[in-house]
């Protein structure tokens, strides 16, 4: 089995922004667990978004820490063997995955035209 790890915009202005967004990536993993049955798809950041207050700066850094070093271990250990964006944007958080995957080799694939374009565009930064 391979272990996908799901980036996807979280953040918004707003508490239902948030709650959309949390949404979207739970239909992207239900839609993964339905067409892709060698795939584990994980966004082990959904826990902290809903427990942490978004609008909070020290809650929000220290739950963009933790997912960052998170996702170092999954990456460096060999657990996490690729990084899919989705979204219509790449995030700063987003950003930061990027770079923790390529630092460990691991394969990030852009999911949707927005970020497809933006791996394009940065093929040999966050290396």
């Amino acid at each position: 089995m391979t272990t996908v790890f799901i980036a996807h915009p979280i953040g918004a202005p707003t508490a239902y922004g948030v709650a959309t967004n949390v949404e979207s990536v739970l239909a992207i993993i239900n839609q993964i667990y339905e067409t892709e049955q060698d795939v584990h798809p994980i966004a082990p950041y959904i826990a902290a978004v809903m427990a942490l207050d978004e609008n909070n700066p020290i809650h929000r850094n220290w739950g963009l820490s933790c997912n960052e070093d998170l996702l170092w271990q999954l990456c460096s250990s060999g657990i996490v063997s690729e990084v899919r964006l989705y979204g219509d944007r790449v995030t700063e958080g987003m950003q930061v995955e990027v770079a923790v995957a390529r630092k460990c080799g691991v394969n990030v694939i852009g999911m949707t035209a927005e970020t497809q374009l933006w791996l394009a565009a940065t093929k040999y930064k966050y290396v």
